[in-house]
């Protein structure tokens, strides 16, 4: 595990591709924007994308967070009203739009979604090595897999998700 630490921002490798960055960081790229931390939490909450709290610092999984975005930010989609928007409580909401993330949707087109943000690293012309490539697949799926057995309450799905993970860690080739 890794820990980088600047002046606001902190992120966590935890290696197989996991990075948790700061709220700190989220919220100074979104500060001309004007968002606030309970904005930002609640933005978050919205696209179904966890926190995890370590001592003061709230922190959240990049690719999670990127995923989430991906989706309600889809060619076709409709428009997406963060927390705080001044359209939300008017009358000037546009028909359709929404105000969270549709996980049935997610679930349906998760493997597009990765397609997109894969093909959005190579056109920024990112690099983006194979084992990365199927390591963000599976954690798509364990993503979606978990999601869905959260919200739908069973318990089975879950014991699932952790055969699944055991079964790939057993299968991984040692570093």
């Amino acid at each position: 595990m890794t820990t980088k630490k600047r002046a606001r921002d902190a992120y966590v490798s935890v290696g197989g591709g996991l990075k948790f960055l700061s709220a700190d960081y989220f919220l100074r790229e979104l500060e001309p924007l004007g968002v606030s931390m309970r904005g930002f939490r609640a933005l978050c909450k919205a696209l179904h994308v966890p926190m995890l709290r370590f001592g003061r610092t709230w922190l959240i999984e990049l690719f999670a967070f990127q995923q989430a975005l991906r989706a309600v930010s889809r060619p076709g989609r409709p428009d997406f009203l963060a927390p705080g928007c001044d359209l939300k409580g008017s009358g000037a909401r546009p028909d359709g739009a929404v105000t969270e993330l549709d996980l049935d949707y997610f679930e349906k087109n998760y493997e597009a979604i990765l397609g997109e943000l894969l093909a959005a690293r190579k056109a920024s012309g990112l690099p983006t090595p194979k084992d990365t490539a199927k390591a963000a697949r599976d954690a798509a799926k364990r993503l979606v897999h978990q999601s869905v057995a959260v919200r739908r309450g069973q318990k089975e799905k879950e014991e699932d998700d952790m055969k699944l993970f055991r079964k790939e860690a057993e299968l991984a080739p040692e570093s």
